[in-house]
């Protein structure tokens, strides 16, 4: 009788456990895909997990006065929701947004893109030279300018060394619209950082811009075979009009 109680403790205890593993794995996997979407008055949007948060505007605004980040004009910026503090700490992403000087439609995307990879690496040459004080931020290494045609993106990769030991990954991806470019600047601990990259990857899948604002490339030109099938058809159908006419008087 004593096993026979014991047996159904251990099995009461078991039943919990599972129901707790299959909860915890059951919210783990809602925020892994749930997802929340930033719309931007400037017309473009994103989505990212719940994971992510926006940065207050007073902390970002404090953040870039300060000097920490580069000189530059920021709309936005996110960092993990589990970071209640009032500073920003890595990871975080933030976001500029540049309306163009110059006529993008007049423009292709590889010469428009060829624009943001030569400012890509005029900012790589700016870290080498007086302009950023290098006992805070040092350029560690650099990959080469990447250009995806396909998405109609540019981005590149850098490793700094932030106040004299610490290592930091700086994504820059910049979407180009067909009046502006919008930069996603990820900044990742070296260590703990790359984990979060596939969340990275999926945020850049789901960026668009509004329609009339996308990539003058991505915008379907009107069809005009429409109208060339229409002649065709007519043509035919004049042919055959004639022809049965024809054939018809010479029966008679």
């Amino acid at each position: 009788m004593r096993n026979n109680k014991s047996m159904s403790l251990m099995l009461q205890f078991c039943y919990r456990r599972i129901a707790l593993l299959t909860t915890l794995l059951l919210i783990g996997t809602f925020y892994s895909f749930a997802q929340k979407k930033y719309v931007s008055a400037n017309h473009y949007s994103f989505s990212y997990p719940l994971t992510w948060k926006v940065i207050d505007p007073q902390v970002l605004n404090a953040t870039v006065k300060s000097n920490e980040l580069q000189n530059a004009n920021y709309e936005v910026g996110f960092k993990l929701s589990n970071d209640t503090s009032q500073k920003i700490h890595y990871p975080y992403f933030l976001i500029q947004h540049q309306v163009a000087n110059i006529d993008f439609e007049k423009l292709s995307f590889t010469a428009t893109a060829n624009l943001v990879k030569k400012k890509f690496e005029n900012e790589v040459l700016s870290y080498r030279s007086s302009e950023v004080d290098t006992s805070k931020v040092k350029l560690v290494k650099f990959d080469s300018v990447k250009i995806d045609s396909l998405n109609k993106a540019v981005s590149q990769t850098l490793h700094i060394r932030v106040s004299g030991t610490r290592e930091i990954i700086y994504i820059k991806h910049a979407f180009i619209g067909r009046f502006g470019i919008t930069v996603l600047n990820y900044y990742l601990d070296n260590d703990k950082g790359r984990t979060l990259i596939p969340e990275l990857v999926k945020i850049n899948s789901s960026f668009v811009y509004d329609k009339g604002y996308e990539p003058i490339t991505l915008i379907k030109p009107p069809k005009k075979h429409g109208l060339i099938n229409l002649l065709i058809a007519v043509a035919i159908g004049t042919v055959v009009f004639f022809a049965i006419r024809y054939f018809s008087k010479g029966k008679a």
